[in-house]
C-alpha cells in the first residue's frame, strides 16, 4: 500500500507583491490554509487596498493541489488574467485582487512535494478471481439442462397449443403462463397494484345526464319566476309650499340667464373678452409685461372676471421675477467686470419698468451709467 500524503504537512511558498499598496515586499506561508483581505485578522493584509474587500480570498493546500477561492460577493478574483470564483495554482500564477498583483512562487523542495501527490492515486478494488465482468446489454436467459428431444411435426393443433402456451391461454381465455418450448423458461406476468377505475355503464352516465338537465331547467324556471329585487320607487306628492319654490328658484335661474345674455351682447364684454385673449396668449408667450396691460382692461371692463384676476395676479408675479433676474444678472456682471454684458442686464431692467420714478429703474439707471463709462475707460 502506498502512504497518503499528510494534510498536516503544509506546502511552503512564497507571494510576491508586484504591484498595489505592499509592492516589492515577499511574504513566505507554510500553513494548509491563509486569507487575504483588507480586514487585519487576515494573514495577508491590503490595509490601504480600497478595491479588496475584507476578507477577499482563501488559498487552500489539500494535501495534492493548492487552490484559491473567492470569499467575496462584490469584488473579483482574477487568476493569470482570467476572473474566477476558484482556481488551482502553479509556481509562477498571477493574482489579482483588488488593486494588489501577487505572484506566488515554490521552492524545490514544495515542487517535488506536489510531484509526489500527483502520482498518489486511490487504488481500485480488485474483481473477484474468476469473474466475469458485468454487461447490461446481455439479458440472463435461464437453460434447462435437458437435452432438446425431437418434436413432432406442426399439425393445427399444435399451433394452437402453441400459442395458448406463448400467450398464456389467450386464445382459450384460459390462465395459463407455462410454455411447451424445451430448454425456455417464460416469466410469470407481475399483479398490479393499482386496479383500474370501473367504468360507469350506460344507465349510470344517462341518469346523471338527466338529472343534471332537470336541475339546471329548474335553477331557470325558479330565475324567471322569483320578484325583482329593485323596489320600485314610490310616488310622492309635493306640497304646495315646495311647488312655490321650485317656481321661484325656476324664475330667478330665468333671470340670471337673459343678464348673462344681455351681457354677452354687450359691445364692452365683447371688448373685455378681446383683451382677455390677448392677455392670455403674452402670458403664454412669456411676455408678462404686455399680458399685465390686458388684464388690467379687462378687469376695467368686466370686474367680476375671475379668471382676468387670476391671470392678473399671476403676471405680475412672473413680471417681478423677470425684473429681478435681470438686476441679479447686470450684478454679477459688473462684479466680474464684463461692461458690455452689465449694460445689457440693466437696459433690460429699465425697458420693462418704463418708469423713471420706479426706485428700481433708478438703481439700474445708475449701474447703466457706471458700466457705459467703465466700458469707455472713464470710469
Amino acid at each position: 500500500m502506498s502512504a497518503a500524503p499528510n494534510l498536516k504537512d503544509a506546502l511552503k511558498y512564497r507571494i510576491k507583491v508586484e504591484r498595489g499598496p505592499l509592492a516589492g515586499q515577499t511574504f513566505n506561508f507554510e500553513q494548509t490554509t491563509i486569507h487575504i483581505g483588507r480586514g487585519t485578522e487576515n494573514d495577508l493584509v491590503l490595509t490601504n487596498d480600497l478595491k479588496a474587500s475584507r476578507q477577499h480570498a482563501e488559498i487552500r493546500w489539500d494535501g495534492f493541489e493548492l487552490h484559491i477561492v473567492n470569499l467575496s460577493k462584490k469584488n473579483f478574483l482574477g487568476v493569470n488574467g482570467q476572473q474566477v470564483q476558484s482556481a488551482k495554482l502553479d509556481s509562477g500564477a498571477i493574482i489579482l485582487i483588488g488593486e494588489s498583483e501577487f505572484i506566488i512562487e515554490f521552492d524545490q523542495e514544495s515542487k517535488t512535494q506536489i510531484r509526489d501527490s500527483e502520482k498518489l492515486t486511490p487504488p481500485t478494488p480488485a474483481s473477484p478471481v474468476g469473474a466475469t465482468p458485468y454487461d447490461s446489454n446481455v439479458l440472463p436467459v435461464h437453460i434447462n439442462s435437458n437435452p432438446i428431444q425431437y418434436q413432432p411435426p406442426i399439425t393445427p393443433a399444435s399451433v394452437h397449443d402453441f400459442s395458448n402456451a406463448v400467450l398464456g391461454g389467450a386464445i382459450s381465455n384460459q390462465s395459463n403462463y407455462s410454455t411447451n418450448i424445451p430448454g425456455a423458461q417464460i416469466a410469470q406476468p407481475m399483479k398490479s397494484r393499482f386496479r383500474p377505475r370501473p367504468r360507469a355503464s350506460g344507465k349510470e352516465s344517462g341518469r346523471f345526464g338527466f338529472y343534471v338537465v332537470v336541475a339546471i331547467l329548474g335553477f331557470g324556471f325558479w330565475w324567471l319566476m322569483s320578484p325583482s329585487n329593485t323596489k320600485k320607487k314610490e310616488l310622492t306628492y309635493r306640497s304646495t309650499e315646495q311647488i312655490e319654490q321650485e317656481i321661484q328658484a325656476s324664475r330667478e335661474e330665468l333671470k340670471e340667464f337673459e343678464a348673462r345674455k344681455e351681457k354677452l351682447d354687450n359691445i364692452q364684454f365683447k371688448r373685455a373678452q378681446e383683451n382677455y385673449i390677448r392677455g392670455f396668449r403674452d402670458y403664454k408667450q412669456g411676455n408678462y409685461g404686455r399680458a399685465r396691460e390686458s388684464f388690467q382692461v379687462v378687469l376695467n371692463l368686466d370686474p367680476g372676471n375671475e379668471l382676468a384676476k387670476r391671470y392678473y395676479h399671476l403676471s405680475k408675479v412672473k413680471f417681478d421675477e423677470l425684473v429681478k433676474f435681470h438686476m441679479l444678472q447686470g450684478n454679477r456682471y459688473r462684479e466680474k467686470k464684463n461692461w458690455r454684458m452689465c449694460k445689457a442686464s440693466y437696459f433690460n431692467v429699465m425697458t420693462m419698468l418704463n418708469n423713471n420714478q420706479d426706485p428700481v429703474f433708478k438703481e439700474a439707471k445708475q449701474y447703466y451709467d457706471q458700466c457705459s463709462l467703465a466700458e469707455e475707460g472713464r470710469f
